[in-house]
């Protein structure tokens, strides 16, 4: 394994799952917290905190962890 190329790689996983849930998961704090990141903060353009639930419109602003 020494000579393996670390600078990159790629994870495949089978989610069993509707694309409207897939979708959700991508444009959702909720979603993107539950999957992939530890903090996923939406900031509206006029400087309000998007709902968790609520996906992210254009023009918003983000935070990620």
């Amino acid at each position: 394994m020494s000579d393996y190329d670390w600078s990159r790689f790629s994870a495949r996983i089978d989610v069993k799952t509707g694309l409207n849930d897939i979708y959700t998961a991508w444009t959702t704090r909720l979603g993107l917290e539950r999957w992939f990141l530890r903090v996923a903060e939406f900031t509206t353009p006029n400087g309000g905190k998007r709902d968790a639930a609520v996906e992210i419109q254009s023009g918003d602003r983000y935070r990620w962890l």
